[in-house]
């Protein structure tokens, strides 16, 4: 986006199920954000890097979370 944000929808939760709730064998490492600049030639120099860890709560109510970089 113009303003310097980014949108993604991860698809699986990094904390696995919710007890009573969902029923699945499968979840996610942690997701690994980065920004960094085109330095050219088709590179990228990664100047920051964080981890974010995402709740299956999170995910089944589509909840919106702020990562400040």
């Amino acid at each position: 986006m113009s303003n310097g944000t980014y949108k993604f929808i991860v698809p699986y939760s990094t904390e696995g199920p919710v007890e009573g709730g969902t029923n699945f064998d499968i979840f996610a490492s942690p997701y690994t954000l980065k920004a960094g600049q085109d330095v050219g030639n088709a590179t990228v120099m990664w100047t920051v890097e964080k981890e974010l860890n995402v709740s299956e709560e999170a995910v089944m109510a589509g909840k919106t979370l702020t990562v400040d970089l």
